[in-house]
C-alpha cells in the first residue's frame, strides 16, 4: 500500500512541497523500488481544481533503491517543487503510483492549495561582475506567509529581468507587528 501525507495544507508559490509517501509491503516478500528498473516504481499524478494533468520535470529520484522488507513500512520525503509546474495559485491534487511485479497501487489523494505571500521589502542588486561578463541582476524580498497560527517570514530570489525565481527559503517565524529589516552589502550579498 501506499499514503500521501503533508504536513501542511497550503504552501506559498515557489516554496518547497515536501511530501511524505510511506509504502507498506504486503506481499510476502523483499520488494525493491528502484527509479532506473522499468519493472518497479514511484510516481505521481498531480491535477488541478478543473481536473488537468499538471505538467511534470522529471521523475521522482531517491538517490538509491528503496528495499522494503516483507511486512515493514518505508517513508521517503520528496520535494514535488523541482518535478512538477506548481508555479501558480491554486487547489491541486496529488496522487502517489507505485507500480511493482506485484502489480499497481495508488493512493489516497491529498489537496494542497498554492497561495500568494505578501511582500514586505524587496530590492534589486547588481551583482559583481565577472572579466567580461554580462551585467545580471537580482531581485531579493522578504515575503510574508501564514503557516497554521504563526507568520513565517521567507526570502525571495528572482531574476525579474528573465521571470525565473531561484529560490523561496523559509527564515523562520516573526512578529507580523515589527517591520523585519534587511540590507544588501557591496558584494551583493543580503543580510
Amino acid at each position: 500500500s501506499v499514503q500521501l501525507r503533508c504536513d501542511h495544507d497550503s504552501y506559498l508559490v515557489y516554496e518547497a512541497i515536501p511530501i511524505v509517501v510511506s509504502l507498506h509491503n504486503y506481499t510476502g516478500r523483499t520488494i525493491q523500488i528502484d527509479e532506473t528498473d522499468q519493472k518497479s516504481s514511484l510516481d505521481f499524478v498531480v491535477t488541478d481544481e478543473s481536473g488537468q494533468m499538471i505538467h511534470g520535470f522529471g521523475r521522482p529520484a531517491f538517490g538509491q533503491p528503496v528495499i522494503i522488507p516483507s511486512g515493514q513500512t518505508v517513508s521517503q520525503t520528496i520535494n514535488l517543487l523541482p518535478l512538477y509546474e506548481l508555479r501558480e495559485r491554486g487547489t491541486y491534487r496529488i496522487q502517489a503510483v507505485v507500480r511493482s511485479e506485484a502489480g499497481t497501487v495508488e493512493s489516497l489523494p491529498v489537496r494542497i492549495t498554492l497561495i500568494n505571500g505578501r511582500e514586505l521589502w524587496s530590492q534589486m542588486v547588481g551583482l559583481p561582475v565577472t572579466e567580461g561578463g554580462p551585467q545580471q541582476y537580482r531581485t531579493f524580498a522578504l515575503v510574508a506567509g501564514r503557516a497554521g497560527r504563526e507568520d513565517t517570514l521567507y526570502v525571495s530570489v528572482r531574476d525579474d529581468t528573465h521571470s525565473i525565481v531561484y529560490s523561496l527559503v523559509p527564515l523562520g517565524s516573526f512578529l507580523s507587528t515589527i517591520q523585519p529589516q534587511a540590507r544588501v552589502d557591496r558584494s551583493g550579498n543580503l543580510h
